[in-house]
């Protein structure tokens, strides 16, 4: 799925990849959509509900910061592959494709709410919250797909160090510290993430 996308996927690959049979496949689902239906249910509804309810919950930004990386961490570890086939194969004005975008969207409004409360507590500088949080969701994507696959030793707690990471780039940013290149360089980077994210 992640090579052809949803347009290119059909039962019988499914099947084939799953080392199940045709009909037990349509067993469980009508077709191609049901399955599709399944799949984003259960893949892109948690990633948001959890985003939302980290942000309604309240408490310390350093808090919610925390869980809200470490959430997406572990839904993208566990299931990258199959959002990236979602994300790419997925057509805008489709039914699916319009579903995804809404469920984008709820997701980067729950993680601007935390990075308002950093902004409040004076954590992150003021101002436009969503180059903010592009970066920090490209932050912890970018270290799924590739930065972990460059460390000699994992840390034990990739959470939290993403949140550093994270934290580290957006407190010299403010400090001035990411003037000129650094900056123009976090500013393309929040362009080329923000299709995938907004």
């Amino acid at each position: 799925m992640e090579e052809k996308g949803l347009l290119g996927l059909t039962i019988e690959e499914v099947a084939r990849q799953a080392q199940f049979a045709v009909g037990s496949i349509y067993r469980h689902f009508r077709g191609k959509d049901e399955l599709v239906e399944m799949l984003m249910v259960r893949i892109s509804e948690p990633i948001c509900a959890d985003a939302e309810a980290v942000a309604a919950a309240g408490g310390t930004f350093d808090e919610q910061l925390y869980h809200v990386v470490r959430s997406l961490y572990l839904h993208l570890e566990e299931d990258l592959p199959l959002l990236k086939a979602f994300h790419a194969g997925t057509p805008p004005g489709t039914e699916v494709g319009e579903r995804l975008l809404k469920m984008r969207i709820r997701y980067v409004e729950a993680v601007e709410r935390v990075i308002v409360a950093g902004q409040a507590e004076g954590v992150l500088r003021p101002g436009d919250p969503r180059p903010l949080t592009v970066a920090l969701l490209g932050t912890v994507s970018g270290f799924v797909r590739w930065g972990a696959l460059a460390l000699t030793e994992r840390p034990s707690d990739p959470a939290a160090a993403l949140c550093a990471q994270f934290l580290d780039g957006a407190r010299a940013l403010a400090a001035g510290q990411g003037s000129g290149r650094h900056s123009a360089a976090i500013g393309a980077f929040a362009s080329r993430q923000r299709h995938q994210w907004c």
